[in-house]
């Protein structure tokens, strides 16, 4: 099938599929949660891809990298135009300390069982280590253990969306719970796309680890793993300078779509502007090793503090219009699915259960920490974080495209798992934590509504 006529008929079958999510109220909440999260559209890139109808080849979903691309950069923007100084300072300094304890414990945590747990789960799927192949094995783990801690550390506000739907929520506790998640995904994603520029791929030994692991670990090079060859590149930087390229790129674009979009421009006009902005960053991020998101998230939050930028027009326009470049990034990321194996499911569950640890007891600790009314918070309220949707993926989907191997694509295939299992469980733990806490009772509709007399965390600025 043509590659064009296949990819149309791929977004008018997401089309049909998003209409699904007119008739949300008739199904359980973590089957809402999964429709809300766009995890539809994840499926439809699996049956679509090369694993099964094969309508996304290999090959067409290598040329189709850009949009990838695309979808990630539009994450990233979005996320940047969000760091308005202005919105920043609203921001009491508790919440700020709080999301940070709450990432580094679930980071943390994760990252010490990672280190522990996977080089069990690679011997026991066969992978033959020799004393000369020690080196490998450790820069796969690191590698492998720092991504998959810190997208841990990320949670989806679609699902806080969802029980806002479904209950009356109001009041202090649950707008902790809002500006937490909020706070914690830009953490998450710089500190990752500072990490690809200190350990550039042209200063890692990476194609050698990558054909290693390709060679020796059969549950990935045979039957889905993936086709890309990693190829050595000469060093020509060190970190410090990759860092600067990475910052410094971002400001760059983000002063040019400033100076573009600075007079009234009609709808077409802007969507051109930002689209072209946002491909031009994402295809020049891409060929330098740098992560899409993180430069166009740098792109965005300097877009946003330069002077006499009309933030509110284009941030609301990008929100409303965000929808087909979602769809397009979830099912391309669903056609990279890579095959499930004991060692996809034994990461998994260890990343599910450690995340779990890690933001229970961060949220503890940062609520005694630095929360004045810590007597009126859950005790469990880092379980009301544990969803995950489309900051996950496409912290996950980055690496992928940074470093392609049978190391992406089986860190894709765990973060995938990972957010399906979270997204159907998430909400009903944190249904059953409000309501333990007594911050919940239901309502005439059959619904939970929820209730609190907690104080403000801080006062807000007067502007």
């Amino acid at each position: 099938m043509n590659i064009v006529v296949g990819f149309v008929l791929l977004l008018l079958i997401g089309a049909a599929a998003s209409r699904l999510t007119l008739f949300q109220g008739r199904f359980s909440l973590g089957a809402q949660s999964l429709f809300t999260a766009g995890v539809e559209f994840l499926f439809i890139g699996l049956i679509a891809g090369p694993r099964a109808a094969n309508v996304l080849s290999e090959e067409a979903l290598h040329q189709l990298s850009p949009v990838l691309s695309l979808g990630l950069g539009w994450i990233g923007l979005l996320i940047g135009l969000q760091f308005d100084r202005r919105d920043l300072l609203r921001i009491p300094a508790p919440i700020w300390l709080m999301g940070a304890t709450i990432s580094f414990a679930a980071f943390g945590l994760l990252f010490i069982l990672f280190l522990l747990s996977i080089p069990w789960l690679f011997q026991n799927a066969g992978l033959v280590i020799q004393e000369a192949d020690k080196k490998n094995l450790q820069q796969a783990t690191i590698s492998l253990s720092f991504l998959l801690s810190w997208i841990s550390a990320t949670s989806a506000y679609s699902a806080l969306a969802l029980l806002k739907r479904n209950i009356d929520a109001r009041g202090e506790t649950f707008r902790l719970i809002q500006l937490l998640t909020e706070v914690r995904s830009p953490i998450a994603i710089a500190i990752v796309g500072l990490w690809y520029g200190i350990h550039h791929s042209t200063m890692l030994q990476y194609p050698s680890m990558e054909r290693w692991l390709t060679t020796n670990l059969p549950v990935l090079a045979s039957n889905g793993g993936s086709s890309v060859t990693p190829i050595a590149a000469i060093p020509v930087m060190g970190g410090v300078e990759w860092v600067m390229m990475t910052l410094l790129l971002g400001a760059l674009l983000g002063w040019m779509v400033h100076y573009l979009t600075n007079r009234r421009l009609a709808q077409n006009e802007l969507l051109l502007i930002l689209t072209g902005a946002v491909i031009l960053s994402g295809g020049l991020s891409s060929h330098l090793h740098l992560s899409p998101l993180f430069v166009n998230m740098v792109m965005g939050t300097t877009l946003t503090n330069l002077p006499n930028f009309t933030r509110s027009r284009i941030t609301k326009w990008m929100v409303s219009n965000e929808k087909p470049f979602f769809v397009v990034f979830m099912i391309l990321a669903g056609a990279l699915w890579p095959p499930i194996t004991p060692l996809t499911l034994g990461i998994t569950v260890v990343y599910c259960a450690g995340r779990t640890m890690g933001l229970w007891m961060g949220a503890w600790a940062a609520s005694r920490w630095f929360y004045p009314h810590k007597s009126a918070i859950p005790k469990r309220l880092g379980l009301t974080m544990l969803p995950q949707g489309g900051v996950a993926l496409a912290l996950a989907v980055d690496f992928y495209l940074i470093y392609p191997g049978a190391l992406a694509d089986l860190a894709l295939g765990v973060v995938i798992l990972a957010v399906i299992v979270q997204q159907v469980l998430g909400p009903s733990v944190a249904m059953s934590v409000l309501r333990a806490s007594g911050n919940a009772e239901k309502s005439r509709r059959g619904h939970w509504r929820y209730e609190t007399s907690l104080p403000p965390p801080a006062e807000e600025s007067p502007e």
